[in-house]
């Protein structure tokens, strides 16, 4: 690593990692020491196996954020259906 290099790390973690390596450690964070991952890392998903429950889990919050997205577009539509 260069001088000129900033990185961010996480406590006992002993390795720079790629973007699904943190991922990984931040999601196992939660049971090295208890700390709501949803606080303090944006939701993400390693979608590399698409057999896997992680894939799943983000078809499935794919799908509900579309949905909600498109009710509250609905909701601020100047067209009244009343």
């Amino acid at each position: 690593m260069g001088k000129d290099q900033v990185v961010n790390r996480i406590l006992g973690e002993p390795s720079i990692t790629t973007k699904v390596g943190l991922t990984h450690s931040m999601k196992n964070l939660v049971w090295r020491d208890n700390i709501d991952i949803g606080r303090v890392f944006p939701q993400s998903f390693d979608i590399s196996d698409p057999l896997s429950e992680e894939f799943k889990d983000f078809k499935e919050d794919f799908k509900f954020t579309f949905i909600v997205s498109f009710l509250n577009m609905a909701d601020q539509s100047p067209v009244s259906f009343t």
